[in-house]
C-alpha cells in the first residue's frame, strides 16, 4: 500500500502494491509515480480530492526498480534498478563480499505524464557499481547512487 500522513494519522490511499519502494510526483505535480520493486512495476496514480490515489497506468518492467526521480527538463522518469533480484538480496545481507548488478532506465513519458512511450537503458551491469538504487540527470550528466556501495558520475551520450 501507499500511505498518506496528514500530520496526525496514516491512511491507506492506494490498492495493495507489492513492495512499494519508491515514490515521486510527475514534473507537473498532477500524478504520483510509484515503483513496486518486487512486483517489477512502474505505476501511475492520479491523486483525488480525498487524498486517495486512483491507478491510471501500470507498466511491467524486466528488472527490479528502486527509487524514481524526474528529469526536470523532460519530465521523463529515471529508475535505479536491480536487474538480478537474488543478487541484490545477497548484497544487502553481506555488502562486503556479495556484489549486485546495477542498471539505470529512463522511462520516456508522454506529454500527459501518464504513459510510457519508450525505455532507454542508460547504465547496464558493468560491475563497477553495486546495487544501483537511484539516478538523477542534469544536462547529460548523471549521478547514480547505491544502497551500500558508492556513487558514480557518468556523462550520458545516448540522449
Amino acid at each position: 500500500h501507499v500511505l498518506y500522513y496528514d500530520g496526525r494519522d496514516f491512511i491507506r490511499v492506494s490498492e495493495p502494491t507489492y513492495m512499494a519502494n519508491g515514490i515521486t510526483l510527475s514534473k507537473d505535480g498532477r500524478h504520483v509515480y510509484v515503483v513496486s520493486s518486487a512486483g517489477k512495476k512502474f505505476i501511475v496514480y492520479k491523486p483525488e480530492a480525498n487524498n486517495r490515489l486512483t491507478k491510471i497506468n501500470e507498466v511491467e518492467l524486466d528488472t527490479f526498480p528502486d527509487n524514481p526521480t524526474i528529469d526536470p527538463v523532460t519530465g521523463d522518469v529515471l529508475l535505479g534498478c536491480h536487474p538480478i533480484g537474488f543478487k541484490i538480496t545477497k548484497h544487502l545481507n553481506d555488502p562486503s563480499t556479495e556484489i549486485a548488478a546495477s542498471q539505470v532506465l529512463m522511462l520516456h513519458m508522454d506529454k500527459s505524464g501518464t504513459n510510457v512511450t519508450g525505455v532507454t537503458e542508460l547504465l547496464s551491469d558493468d560491475l563497477e557499481l553495486y546495487g544501483s538504487s537511484s539516478a538523477t540527470l542534469y544536462k547529460k550528466r548523471m549521478l547514480v547512487g547505491t544502497v551500500c556501495h558508492k556513487m558514480m558520475y557518468c556523462e550520458v551520450n545516448t540522449l
